[in-house]
C-alpha cells in the first residue's frame, strides 16, 4: 500500500510523507528506497519529527516502533497542519501523508499507515 500510494502521489504531483515502523524501516529498505524513488520522505517510527515521537524514544531509545505509534505521529503532523488529511490504509506498518506541489491550485496532505508485507 506504501508504495502504491507514492506512485499515485508522484502521478497526481502531491508530496508523500511516510512514518515507516522502525523494524520495517530497517528490515526492509528496498520498500523504503522504492518510495523515496517515487519522491516519498520516509521517516522511521518512532521519530524525533512529532511530540509522539520524541515521547516513545524518550523512554524507549532503541524502541523498534509499531503501527500505533505510526498512526500516532501521522495523526499528530496532519492535526499540526490546515492542508493535511489522513487516511487509514490496510492497516499496516506505514502512515504517509500526500501534499499537493505549490504549483497545483487545491493543496491538500494526507497521513495513512500501510502494513508492509514479506
Amino acid at each position: 500500500m506504501g508504495q502504491c500510494a507514492c506512485l499515485r502521489g508522484r502521478d497526481v504531483r502531491v508530496e508523500i510523507k511516510v512514518y515507516m515502523v522502525r523494524a520495517s524501516y530497517d528490515q526492509k529498505p528496498y520498500r523504503r528506497l522504492m518510495m523515496e524513488t517515487y519522491g516519498a520522505s520516509v521517516v522511521a517510527s518512532p521519530s524525533e519529527e512529532t511530540e509522539a515521537g520524541r515521547a516513545i524514544l524518550a523512554q524507549h531509545p532503541n524502541s523498534t516502533g509499531s503501527l500505533g505509534i505510526a498512526i500516532s505521529e501521522a495523526v499528530e503532523d496532519t492535526i499540526k497542519r490546515d492542508d493535511t488529511h489522513y487516511s487509514l490504509g490496510s492497516v499496516s506498518t506505514m502512515s504517509c501523508s500526500i501534499r499537493r506541489s505549490s504549483g497545483s491550485s487545491r493543496s491538500s496532505r494526507w497521513r495513512w499507515p500501510v502494513r508492509s508485507r514479506t
